[in-house]
């Protein structure tokens, strides 16, 4: 949540840099998911 407090960051960059944070976290989340599974699971 830092990248609130930069305005020197142009909305594009910011459209842009959430696109790409976004597709990671997806990803992260998804891995993340995966194991809270398998522990709950047992």
């Amino acid at each position: 949540m830092a990248e609130r407090h930069i305005p020197e960051m142009t909305l594009k960059n910011l459209q842009d840099f959430a696109i790409v944070n976004m597709d990671k976290y997806r990803k992260f989340m998804q891995g993340r998911k995966r194991l809270k599974r398998k522990k709950k699971h047992r």
